[in-house]
């Protein structure tokens, strides 16, 4: 009890340098910027070794279940971000609508360039716009080459309605009337799954352990 006592005391120490850290400078939100200061990357591993010694000391309960899995998903979410700032990357591409033009490399900001493993090109687009012109509806018609198949594959790619192929995720950004180019956002985080499941780790951890604090007092009255 008093190891947990002790690490409890030093997780709460930690989470308030990290919300201090993040109040004084905005750009360390982005899990890219939180990693790249070596400072940074100590404080978070410190946080994640607390965590753990949290929920690995003392004798383990199934009251406690929310507990437990409010620290897990903690811990998986700063992993996975951590795997996107080692791995990941967003690269943004203007493509046109051609139904003969297909691209297999996009090019970063540093104008290296990128080999996809697959042709992609964009066929057709509709969009509607709202009586005042700002933009209601966007679809594009992607078409995919893969690797060794002649045999194209035919997607619809929305805005907030992303495709995935060969672990690019792929977003419809926006649209020039003026030039015709299309705006992509080629996507890769290899942390994506971690996060996700430590977002519903720590769901389920505050209903458990709202559920369960409503049970002991109800058992007290």
């Amino acid at each position: 009890m008093k190891h947990m006592k002790i690490s409890v005391i030093i997780m709460a120490a930690i989470t308030a340098v990290l919300m201090i850290l993040t109040i004084i400078s905005p750009s360390s939100t982005d899990s890219k910027s939180l990693f790249a200061n070596w400072f940074m990357v100590i404080i978070l591993g410190v946080f994640c070794v607390v965590q753990l010694v949290c929920v690995f000391t003392g004798k383990f309960s199934a009251k406690r279940l929310g507990f437990y899995l409010l620290h897990i998903g903690l811990v998986l979410f700063l992993v996975g971000s951590f795997m996107y700032f080692v791995s990941g990357e967003k690269i943004p591409v203007h493509m046109t609508v051609q139904k003969d033009q297909t691209y297999s490399t996009i090019q970063r900001s540093d104008d290296s360039k990128v080999n996809l493993g697959f042709d992609i090109g964009i066929t057709d687009f509709k969009f509607e716009q709202y009586p005042d012109r700002s933009p209601k509806f966007y679809n594009a018609k992607v078409v995919i080459y893969r690797e060794g198949s002649n045999t194209p594959i035919t997607k619809d790619l929305y805005v907030n309605g992303p495709i995935t192929e060969n672990g690019y995720k792929i977003y419809l950004m926006s649209y020039s009337s003026q030039t015709g180019d299309i705006s992509l956002m080629f996507k890769t985080n290899i942390g994506e799954w971690p996060c996700i499941i430590a977002i519903w780790c720590i769901l389920i951890g505050v209903f458990f352990t709202c559920f369960s604090k409503k049970r002991e007092r109800g058992a007290k009255s």
